[in-house]
C-alpha cells in the first residue's frame, strides 16, 4: 500500500502508513525514500536516509539517483564512495548506470 500511495503522488497518504508500521523493513524504508525521490522531495528522503540503521545497495542507489537528478553530483559521489567502503554492500548494474550520470 505504501508504494501505491507514493506511485500516486500521495506521499503524506504513504508517510502516514509508514510511520504507522509497528515494525519497518528495508523495503519499507526503501520503498519510502525511494517515493520521495520520484517525487522531487529529496529532503524528505535524505532525512529518512539519515534515520536508517542498516543501508543496502538499492537505498544507497536511491539517494545517489536523487542527488543526480537535484544536480548534486557531489553528493552523489559520496554515497557512492560510502557504498565501497562497506563491508558486504557492492555497486550493482543500477548503481553504474546512476553513477555514470555524474
Amino acid at each position: 500500500m505504501i508504494m501505491g500511495h507514493a506511485q500516486n503522488r500521495r506521499l503524506h497518504e504513504a508517510l502516514e502508513l509508514f510511520q504507522g508500521l509497528p515494525e519497518r523493513d528495508m523495503h519499507s524504508w526503501n520503498t519510502m525514500i525511494t517515493g520521495f525521490i520520484q517525487n522531487g522531495k529529496l529532503n524528505y528522503a535524505e532525512k529518512l536516509f539519515g534515520e536508517m540503521r542498516e543501508k543496502n545497495v538499492i537505498t544507497l542507489t536511491a539517494m545517489m539517483m536523487g542527488y543526480v537528478q537535484h544536480g548534486l553530483s557531489e553528493e552523489a559521489l559520496k554515497v557512492f564512495n560510502k557504498m565501497l567502503a562497506t563491508d558486504g554492500l557492492k555497486p550493482n548494474t543500477g548503481t553504474f548506470v546512476t553513477a555514470k550520470g555524474l
